[in-house]
């Protein structure tokens, strides 16, 4: 289908190199271009899961001890 062209042609290690910000606009642009989702949608669901994972982190994990 077209999402899976639009991942088929990008380079994962060039992404990662670039960087998770811009890893997470290549992947919510596929999902655009794809037909997935409304940009709308892609940018309020990267907003739930930053705040998500902040939240995580935060409450979840505790500093080890020297």
């Amino acid at each position: 289908d077209a999402a899976q062209a639009i991942l088929d042609g990008i380079d994962l290690r060039q992404v990662v190199q670039d960087g998770v910000k811009d890893l997470e606009a290549e992947v919510g642009n596929a999902r655009v271009w794809g037909g997935i989702h409304f940009r709308a949608a892609v940018e309020d669901g990267s907003a739930i899961a930053k705040r998500t994972a902040n939240y995580v982190l935060a409450h979840t994990f505790k500093a080890a001890r020297d």
